[in-house]
């Protein structure tokens, strides 16, 4: 029988509701808009996070999460498209993957946007981590 000290590191526990993650001793209990992602995750392997501008200054951009963990594929992000072509685009990226399409820096992407080829850039950006999360 396991005692508490054996328990293992990361345990995902459900109270009501509220889904807990405990790390060792530390508890963490997510948002109800992190409840929700986990669960659209669950049901549709990602979901589309779409980011505006409301004073048009920077571009808008939308972005993967759950590739990761659903394809153990890295996230994508678009910039500069309406909502529902990025959420298109990033669909068929995920449907291209889910078919053993490997994801490469430079590699062109077909059936994204008709009519044009689609190049793939790993993101570099020395701040990309943390201004975008």
């Amino acid at each position: 029988m396991q005692g508490k000290a054996d328990m293992d590191e990361q345990q995902l526990l459900s109270v009501g509701s509220a889904k807990i993650i405990r790390y060792g001793y530390r508890m963490t209990e997510y948002s109800d808009y992190e409840q929700k992602l986990f669960s659209t995750i669950e049901e549709h392997g990602w979901q589309c996070t779409f980011v505006f501008d409301p004073e048009e200054k920077d571009p808008d951009f939308g972005y993967s999460v759950g590739f990761t963990k659903s394809l153990s594929a890295p996230e994508f992000i678009i910039f500069g498209l309406p909502q529902e072509l990025t959420h298109s685009m990033l669909w068929e990226i995920y449907r291209q993957i889910e078919n053993e399409v490997v994801p490469e820096d430079g590699m062109s992407w077909q059936n994204l946007l008709e009519g044009f080829d689609c190049i793939s850039r790993k993101a570099t950006h020395k701040n990309l981590h943390s201004e975008y999360t």
